[in-house]
């Protein structure tokens, strides 16, 4: 028998809280668990409600060291918003010091619980820690190139900090974050205040420039597609809807019965209206949403890729053991 067949067999033999306790910490710690049974733990209210802090920090350790983080994340994102009211000043020193951890995994994890956690209460004085922190946490929560909007405010912030190191490696770290989010880096960047620097002064030049950069692209023909290749822009948008159109005619055919199966079709007039059974027509409703993302991250190649998630997922204690000799 598993460990989270016996935490399964514990539970419904109604056993006390301290044995399932003891059977959820060795079916989340055990090796053998399924990355699926690890969710249904964490999910499940029956057990999550019995995972204190401690063990969620155990459980970190343990998936980074497994290298299995990445798929876990929802899980324990969850779970760490489960304890927020009971041990807040707890978990958020915990997710400072996952973001500037040496591994890689556990940086991976204090971005997305960051994420997670950027509209809550959570208030973060990063300029009273020490300067390594600071560098650490500039590098790390830039890495990836994800959620502007709640990476940018407090890494700006940090042009505010005493030591120039600090600023100058900001300054560099957030060139790529502006390239892939241009306008949404630029009214965060101006929506805060700032001591006056020689390395803002730089950065500040560094957008004003971008702006002047992309005027000219956008009214330059020879770098637009329409322009450029239209046979080939035209084909290839044809083949892209094809492709589309297949995939989800063999979901349809494939998939198990739905809720779609319960609709009915109903034909469209010109117009973009619903044809009514006496002739009328009767314009359909809409609603849209926009998605922001990074602009030129998907265009890389698989080179590039690779060689951006090793530099995600580098092990920083390796490069301080090189760096020293």
């Amino acid at each position: 028998m598993t460990t989270f067949e016996r935490l399964e067999s514990d539970m419904r033999n109604g056993c006390t809280q301290e044995v399932l306790r003891c059977d959820i910490s060795n079916a989340l710690l055990d090796a053998n668990t399924t990355n699926k049974e690890i969710q249904q733990i964490f999910s499940f209210y029956g057990t999550r409600h019995l995972i204190d802090f401690s063990l969620l920090c155990q459980c970190v350790d343990t998936y980074a060291e497994q290298k299995r983080i990445s798929n876990l994340l929802n899980a324990l994102s969850t779970c760490a918003l489960s304890l927020t009211n009971k041990i807040e000043a707890d978990i958020q020193q915990y997710i400072f010091d996952l973001i500037i951890s040496d591994n890689g995994y556990k940086r991976i994890l204090g971005r997305r619980l960051w994420d997670d956690f950027a509209h809550s209460i959570f208030d973060y004085n990063l300029l009273s820690y020490p300067t390594e922190s600071q560098l650490r946490f500039v590098i790390s929560i830039l890495q990836d190139i994800q959620s502007p909007e709640t990476r940018l405010p407090r890494a700006f912030s940090m042009f505010n900090s005493i030591s120039k190191d600090v600023r100058s490696m900001l300054k560099d770290a957030s060139v790529l974050y502006v390239l892939n989010y241009y306008g949404t880096s630029k009214d965060i960047f101006y929506s805060q205040n700032y001591i006056p620097s020689e390395e803002l002064e730089l950065f500040e030049f560094f957008i004003k420039e971008l702006a002047s950069w992309f005027d000219i692209r956008r009214n330059c023909k020879e770098i637009d597609s329409n322009y450029l290749y239209p046979t080939l822009y035209d084909l290839s948008k044809r083949e892209v809807a094809r492709y589309f159109k297949e995939q989800f005619e063999s979901i349809e055919q494939n998939s198990a019965p739905s809720f779609l199966n319960l609709l009915s079709n109903v034909q469209l007039g010109r117009g973009g209206g619903m044809r009514g059974q006496d002739g009328s027509i009767q314009p359909l409703s809409e609603f849209s949403c926009s998605v922001e993302i990074p602009m030129m991250l998907f265009s890389l190649t698989p080179l590039e890729e690779q060689n951006l998630n090793t530099y995600i997922l580098a092990d920083w204690s390796e490069r301080n053991v090189n760096d020293e000799k």
